[in-house]
């Protein structure tokens, strides 16, 4: 029993030896109240610090209240292995007295909701991000990204999200529980520079309410049920996007015809079942750089309006399954391309003659089709034929 008696001020001592140095490395560290602060104002022997402290009082205090909501937040994130990015806000007077920024105004810049070991269609077993996560989310006015994803959120919970007015970029991915009801309480944040509301069920029609939208350069609303009124609205609301996302949605040509308007347009991908080849015929006039064309838009006749469009350099095409040589060959005339991706293409060594007079592309990614792999001899002699260019068979 003495060795206790023995360790026990050993132990007290470690312990004051340890708040005395976190107070001299950074006297802001043990500060958990006003009256604390006033303390530490009155006592500090350094003029430099006194005065920082004191001048800093409002700041400081504030930065004293941000933090149990910061610190609760970081650790949800934590203990669900999702990922967040830090920022720092110490202001530059009080940092030169402090030595350097104070983990006081340590502030989240980032989340992203993302478990490490799932896949971005996955959830969690368990989700620990209830509706007062959300709350807390919104709680941290220096936020400027957001990713929502692995989760099971509800139309509610996205409420609190509207009070962000520094976030720049908000992804939710794959929200089966979200629709127009979710969409319409987002309406608020229009700062945003880049959102994607994806794999939901909505339909778009509350976007004829998003006003005050001109910093969106970047849109996705991929496997939505996206209409053609709401995507009618879309192009009203976001007049300077750069990047839209129109994959599997619902909405048929005369809604997309309304997409030519969007003329700083340099990204697009489009897929409906509603849609046809000839949809892509208003769209010509766009300087488009990157094109990724799904259902409703494959065949003979798309790929020869998509040979009037020059300015693409990246064309995607998602679903080769039914595409003959001849329309490989109005591929691969597109000499402007530089960065050509074919899905579901069967391959054999008549696909390989023709794809050996792409040696203009930089970049060749091929995902072949199940039923047609063609043989490791067609494979190895493609890219033998085409040695300057990076090919990737998968």
């Amino acid at each position: 029993m003495h060795y206790r008696r023995l360790l026990a001020p050993c132990a007290a001592v470690l312990a004051l030896v340890s708040v005395v140095s976190i107070h001299a490395a950074d006297p802001l560290a043990a500060i958990t109240s006003r009256a604390e602060l006033d303390q530490l104002i009155e006592t500090s022997a350094d003029p430099a610090l006194k005065k920082a402290l004191s001048d800093h009082t409002a700041q400081i205090e504030a930065a004293l209240k941000r933090k149990a909501d910061r610190d609760r937040v970081m650790a949800l994130l934590d203990s669900a292995k999702a990922s967040h990015a830090k920022g720092n806000g110490t202001p530059a007077a009080l940092a030169k007295a402090l030595g350097g920024p104070s983990p006081l105004f340590d502030f989240l810049r980032g989340i992203n909701l993302a478990g490490a070991a799932l896949t971005i269609k996955e959830r969690r077993q368990v989700d620990p991000f209830d509706a007062a996560f959300y709350e807390s989310v919104a709680t941290l006015p220096d936020l400027e990204e957001l990713t929502i994803v692995n989760t099971t959120a509800e139309n509610a919970w996205l409420a609190p999200l509207a009070k962000l007015k520094s976030l720049k970029t908000l992804r939710i991915i794959n929200q089966a529980k979200l629709d127009d009801t979710g969409l319409a309480l987002l309406a608020p944040l229009h700062q945003l520079e880049s959102f994607g509301y994806i794999g939901t069920r909505m339909t778009g029609a509350p976007l004829k309410d998003f006003k005050g939208w001109t910093s969106l350069k970047s849109l996705s609303h991929r496997g939505s049920k996206l209409s053609d009124a709401g995507l009618k609205a879309l192009v009203a609301a976001f007049p300077n996007l750069e990047s839209l996302s129109l994959a599997h949605g619902d909405y048929g040509n005369d809604a997309l015809a309304e997409v030519a308007t969007l003329t700083k347009l340099k990204g697009l991908e489009l897929g409906s079942h509603k849609s046809t080849p000839e949809g892509l015929a208003p769209l010509t006039g766009l300087k488009l750089e990157y094109l990724q064309l799904a259902e409703g838009f494959e065949g003979a006749a798309a790929l020869k309006i998509v040979e009037h469009m020059p300015t693409i350099r990246k064309l995607v095409l998602t679903n080769c399954v039914n595409m003959t040589d001849d329309d490989l060959r109005t591929v691969v005339g597109m000499k402007n391309v530089r960065d050509l991706e074919l899905s579901n293409l069967g391959m054999a060594s008549e696909r390989v003659a023709v794809l050996k007079d792409a040696s203009h592309l930089e970049s060749l990614r091929i995902r072949l089709a199940a039923n047609a792999p063609g043989s490791e001899g067609d494979r190895s002699a493609l890219k033998a034929a085409l040695p300057t260019v990076t090919i990737k068979i998968e």
